[in-house]
């Protein structure tokens, strides 16, 4: 029995996929299942064929079968592995000392986060950990002695630090923040509290070189280079994108442009194309000056492309993107060198089973799925076809655009109409004129690239202004995953030749999904961790009462969360309410207003919101959403010192059911609460005041309101103690159903009034219990 390549390729894919999913046990008995069938399958069909062929089909069952068996093994090993190191939650906030050489230094404006292998730990700290990832906070006390700023890697650090479980986050999202942190190979987090030692790596270690010369260099262009240009040299020949502005990634996200900012094989295949036009001007030199005819370019060719993309590896710091299209693009060129015919689907196949094989869970990250996927749609439609260049350079940006819708609707990355204007201009810009000139200014900084380079960058800009101010209609979830058989379709009529108009008309078919349907109901809780954020929807009309908290320039609860659920519900923010300015209840706000810029926006300390809103304090009237979504606001008249009593205090009625939602008051405004509205407080469900705090929750409170839940928003054993032990006996008392979002995940209310989260049923191996 002969077994196709191409298809095993596809099945060991699979097989190691599911060994991440799977017990062995369940793995074995459908591996024992398969091969029953494929066997009687074999033996009904061939059952009169000769004994020596059936023999060799038996053999080639069996082959395929164990084949199977290992790639399954080699998913479930691998994540067994993952999770031996990590952390366990028994031991989460523990207080160690441990010795670490550091692999990676980013420095932001008020923190340095360092990522090193861990070589020694305490005797009495018996934890399994090979890689952490650390903050060092520079505040005034924590002021570091001489040098110690100057860390890089190489180095080894000896430190008192505080580690931290990766559990958090879990919303009903596809974004897995467990799955990317055991994709890192960080087995915990935490920040440092003292450091006892540091010594400086040796100079000539080549990894410690390497990186050196990295950062040099990178310094260097700083000094050199106006801002506008030096974060586009950081960003795309160094993959530090954290010197493009937050309000540039944002607009990047809004026009569908974010892949052209983030280092990908796009890039690597510039690159390459850059390698191959140098080796060929070399060659011609040589041929030119020492009059000697070299032989044939292709052995040249591939050099050029492995030695041009191989020095870009290193300097973008070997991201997985990059390493992915730097495996691809190194199979295809030395098969075009040895083979005069090879099947580009085959390579594909290859590199697909090489990149989950190496990191079987890299299918649950967003640029995997959208990279294979694209490069699997252009093979399929264009492998073996030519098309004329009007179609070459307009066909795959509209075939990618509406293939790649699914995947990004499904991520709840914004999608409309305005991103496929937005790409046929950003894409040539980028890569015909943007990505050769930064590399050359990243080799020659000198003035006139500089201000070509500038020009080029600020046209870029203001074309993805104009194109976001558009504003075309979102694509909606309900009807993105028509796309994928439509999709199919186009690409089989594609292929079997179907002329103009009939190839247009089936082209433009797909974009009647930019048709807006009416949104579902909800009411959900965020898992925000320590912070707050609730959504309540009905029919594509919303209020968000905060936006969970700011962890750093690039990554924030709102855009992180928030924003992708109410695209979820397909709602936008009608009303925003921040309650107050602590951040772990305003710091995702810009993204909320972002999303919706032309909302109501009210506040509980307007004078620190950070654009324009009303005061919550102000009147007590019903707002009404829509027929099934009203609120109204609680204002007291004597309010207590201090930002957490400013917070707005909301009584929110949602298809009949009641949540009173009191912010981050302390006992002091409650009693004022209860004695000013006395029965009217009374609720279905309590938002607990502070997230728990001993300081909230009184007694008086709780037996005016009288509420059958009480819904906590906390981080996982947070350093707050938040719920605090003596509040929660005080809801046992009164007999309430108490949820978490620290133990359930997000919290979600049906109009039948029925409560899910997103910590039930079955749950990813993965996973934090």
């Amino acid at each position: 029995m002969t077994i196709p390549l191409l298809p095993l390729c596809w099945l060991l894919t699979l097989a190691i996929v599911l060994g991440t999913l799977f017990s062995p046990l369940s793995l074995a008995l459908s591996g024992l299942l398969l091969f029953a069938v494929l066997a009687g399958f074999g033996w009904y069909r061939h059952r009169h064929g000769a004994p020596g062929r059936r023999r060799h089909r038996l053999i080639g069952l069996l082959l395929l079968a164990g084949l199977l068996v290992v790639a399954g093994g080699r998913g479930y090993f691998w994540l067994q592995q993952g999770l031996s190191s990590r952390l366990p939650l028994a031991q989460d906030r523990s207080r160690v000392e441990l010795t670490l050489i550091l692999e990676k230094v980013e420095r932001f404006p008020n923190v340095v986060r360092l990522y090193g292998r861990v070589t020694e730990l305490d005797e009495a700290a018996s934890l399994p950990l090979k890689r952490v990832r650390l903050n060092w906070y520079l505040r005034r006390q924590q002021v570091p002695a001489e040098g110690e700023l100057q860390w890089a890697a190489g180095d080894r650090l000896r430190a008192d630090v505080v580690l931290r479980a990766g559990r958090r986050f879990a919303n009903p999202l596809w974004f897995d923040y467990e799955a990317f942190q055991l994709l890192q190979g960080i087995d915990a987090i935490g920040y440092i509290r003292q450091v006892h030692h540091w010594q400086a790596a040796d100079q000539w270690q080549l990894a410690t070189l390497l990186q050196r010369s990295r950062q040099q260099w990178l310094a260097a262009l700083q000094r050199q280079l106006p801002e506008e240009v030096f974060s586009w040299v950081a960003g795309l020949v160094f993959a530090e994108g954290r010197y493009f502005s937050p309000q540039q990634w944002q607009l990047a996200r809004n026009t569908g442009t974010l892949h052209l900012l983030v280092v990908s094989g796009l890039h690597l295949a510039i690159v390459a194309l850059m390698g191959v036009l140098l080796v060929g001007l070399l060659r011609r030199l040589v041929q030119l000056f020492w009059r000697r005819n070299l032989p044939a370019g292709r052995g040249m060719a591939l050099a050029g492309v492995l030695g041009s993309c191989g020095v870009y590896l290193l300097l973008s710091g070997g991201g997985v993107a990059v390493q992915r299209a730097f495996l691809m693009l190194s199979v295809a060129w030395l098969l075009w060198l040895c083979l005069r015919r090879f099947d580009p689907l085959l390579v594909f196949s290859l590199v697909l089973l090489a990149v989950v094989a190496g990191r079987p869970l890299i299918y649950t990250q967003m640029g995997f799925q959208l990279s294979f996927t694209a490069v699997a749609l252009l093979l399929l439609v264009f492998n073996g076809r030519k098309t004329a260049w009007p179609m070459a350079a307009l066909l795959p940006q509209l075939l990618l655009f509406i293939a790649l819708i699914p995947w990004l609707v499904s991520w709840q990355a914004p999608v409309n109409g305005g991103h496929l204007i937005a790409n046929l201009v950003a894409i040539p810009l980028m890569t015909l004129v943007l990505l050769p000139l930064i590399f050359l200014t990243a080799l020659v900084p000198q003035t006139p690239l500089i201000e070509l380079t500038a020009k080029m960058g600020g046209w870029y800009w203001q074309w993805l202004e104009w194109a976001q101010s558009l504003q075309a209609p979102a694509v909606q979830p309900a009807a993105s995953w028509l796309l994928v058989l439509l999709v199919c379709l186009i690409a089989w009529l594609w292929r079997q030749g179907i002329r103009f108009p009939l190839n247009l008309l089936c082209l433009l078919a797909p974009l009647v999904t930019l048709l807006q349907p009416l949104a579902g109901p909800q009411l959900m809780m965020v898992d925000v961790g320590q912070g707050l954020a609730l959504i309540a929807s009905d029919r594509n009309r919303a209020l968000v009462y905060d936006t969970g908290a700011a962890y750093s320039a690039s990554f924030d609860a709102g855009s992180a969360f928030v924003v992708p659920l109410l695209r979820r519900a397909r709602s936008r923010a009608d009303y925003l309410i921040v309650s107050h300015s602590d951040n772990d209840h305003a710091g995702g706000a810009a993204a909320l207003l972002a999303f919706t810029p032309d909302g109501q926006r009210y506040a509980g300390q307007p004078q620190s919101f950070i654009g324009e809103a009303q005061s919550c304090h102000n009147d007590s009237w019903w707002r009404v959403i829509s027929p099934q979504l009203r609120f109204r606001f609680l204002p007291v008249s004597v309010r207590g010192d201090g930002d957490n009593n400013q917070s707005c205090i909301v009584l929110l009625d949602w298809w009949g059911t009641r949540l009173l939602i009191p912010g981050d008051i302390e006992a002091g405004v409650e009693q004022q609460l209860v004695s000013r509205y006395g029965h009217e407080l009374k609720a279905d469900i309590l938002i607990a005041p502070h997230h728990g705090s001993l300081s909230s929750s009184s007694v008086a409170l709780l037996e005016a309101v009288a509420p059958q839940e009480v819904w906590v928003s906390s981080g996982y054993n947070n350093r707050f103690g938040h719920p605090a032990g003596p509040v929660m006996a005080r809801y046992q008392q009164q007999r309430l159903v108490i949820r978490n979002t620290a133990q359930h995940g997000a919290l979600t209310l049906n109009v039948a009034g029925q409560v899910t989260f997103t910590r039930q049923g079955w749950q990813r191996p993965w996973l934090y219990p």
